[in-house]
């Protein structure tokens, strides 16, 4: 069956592709997200159920990676890995008796004893970059830069998280369908240098093993919705190309280049925004020039430790 993206139906209904933004600022839990789900995926049409079901299924990954990482002697986390991702792309994908495959999932982590991945806290904040970098517009574009520079063959798609995760998703699935291909593999490593604080890919012995076991027959590709500094990309590109992909130099593949984002301000501008921002409070007063035009934003975020993160709260 033909790929629909949500993100394609999203953007007919928001031809600006603004109105999701907001909906990144999230604050629950798993069961709440399946339950959720549960409701979004009958209800197709709904402007803010496709929301969801573009964000929820990457929150499930978020949800499940984060647990292992916190739990790594926990049971069964192999098969809660593999399940997460196989459940997202099939929502993504608007696959079958999906209201049941949720239920047997969520019946899968309590029958290997891990009711605290359903009860752990799931946080997400806005990032104006990253749902930028989800525009369908762009993602068409990836995809068919990534079809020049494999001819169309299986890959290993890998997506950074947490960031990556949804328009990784979206990629690699366009990818497939455009390349009538079932010999590709997806999967998400963890590599947040700024919300987490990463320093290095976080994998565990399941993730070397699985990619390990996969790269044969396969190109790989490593994706990040979007590149600042490209430190993040070029370090897991690295990372992964000397430790668990025997050498082979991996695609390196984004989204959008913010690198310039800022850039785009003028002299005065610039002034106004050091001025008005205030570094450790969570009041933002910022006037900014991007695509839309000249756009003042005044809003509540977290706290912003240093001027580069301001970048991820414009839109």
């Amino acid at each position: 069956m033909a790929y629909n993206s949500y993100f394609d139906k999203i953007l007919k209904e928001d031809p600006f592709f603004r109105k999701g933004f907001k909906q990144q600022y999230y604050r629950g839990c798993l069961e709440n997200i399946l339950d959720e789900l549960q409701k979004d995926v009958l209800n197709v049409d709904d402007f803010y159920s496709m929301v969801r079901l573009v964000l929820h299924p990457a929150r499930i990954i978020r949800g499940v990676i984060d647990y292992k990482l916190s739990f790594p002697y926990a049971q069964s986390l192999d098969v809660l890995m593999q399940s997460a991702l196989d459940l997202s792309l099939e929502i993504y994908s608007l696959g079958q008796n999906l209201p049941l495959k949720i239920n047997e999932f969520k019946g899968k982590i309590n029958d290997t004893g891990n009711y605290l991945l359903l009860e752990n806290e799931i946080c997400q904040n806005v990032d104006g970059i990253t749902w930028k970098a989800s525009n369908p517009v762009k993602t068409k574009k990836t995809v068919e830069e990534l079809i020049g520079k494999t001819n169309k063959s299986p890959v290993l798609f890998v997506a950074l998280g947490h960031g990556g995760v949804a328009s990784g998703m979206d990629t690699y699935l366009r990818y497939c369908d455009m390349c009538k291909d079932n010999d590709s593999a997806f999967y998400v490593v963890r590599f947040s240098t700024r919300k987490m604080k990463d320093k290095i890919p976080c994998v565990d012995s399941y993730d070397i093993n699985y990619l390990k076991q996969n790269i044969e027959n396969r190109i790989t590709v490593v994706f990040d919705e979007d590149k600042s500094t490209g430190n993040t990309l070029n370090s897991a590109v690295s990372f992964l190309r000397d430790n668990i992909f025997c050498g082979i130099e991996p695609i390196g593949l984004i989204n959008l280049d913010s690198s310039d984002e800022l850039q785009n301000q003028t002299g005065n501008d610039m002034i106004m925004l050091k001025s008005n921002l205030c570094f450790g409070k969570k009041n933002i007063n910022v006037k900014i020039v991007n695509e839309y035009g000249v756009i003042r934003y005044q809003r509540d975020f977290e706290e912003i430790d240093d001027l580069d993160d301001l970048e991820k709260y414009c839109i």
